[in-house]
């Protein structure tokens, strides 16, 4: 029961150090609120990040590390993923804590539709030992 209690309670602070500040944020208009766009310089205001932020990822990735239990970990990366977005880089790190190969997959599985750079998902074969795991991994996610 503690156990839960821990883990329950480590994937809340991970959630709330996650969410995005800008996610609270009203948009400043400083023409009264009408909505003009200059299509020159618009896109510079609201170039969005891809994955999480180096210190968010930090925090996320040691309490992963930090976690005594596989499942317990499995639970934190669904948490996270649930309300984040990551690289593949930071899939990969998070794939190489797992210590056994059915959780890496399971890890791949979970973080995949929160990847914001699919182009290099490429590289998430590389943190699998097995052809087979491979295999196992596109099948579970219909690729």
């Amino acid at each position: 029961m503690k156990t839960s209690l821990r883990c329950l309670f480590v994937a809340v602070i991970v959630m709330m150090f996650c969410l995005p500040v800008t996610a609270f944020a009203k948009p400043h208009h400083s023409n009264g609120g009408r909505h003009h766009f200059n299509h020159n310089n618009h896109a510079s205001h609201y170039v969005q990040q891809c994955g999480m932020s180096d210190s968010q990822f930090a925090y996320f990735e040691q309490s992963v590390k930090d976690a005594f239990f596989e499942s317990e970990r499995i639970e934190l990366v669904k948490s996270a993923a649930a309300t984040n977005s990551f690289t593949v880089s930071q899939v990969i790190r998070i794939m190489n804590i797992m210590d056994f190969e059915s959780y890496k997959i399971d890890t791949a599985v979970i973080m995949y539709h929160s990847v914001c750079d699919y182009n290099n998902w490429y590289m998430v074969y590389s943190a699998l030992t097995y052809s087979s795991s491979t295999e196992e991994l596109n099948e579970r996610l219909g690729l």
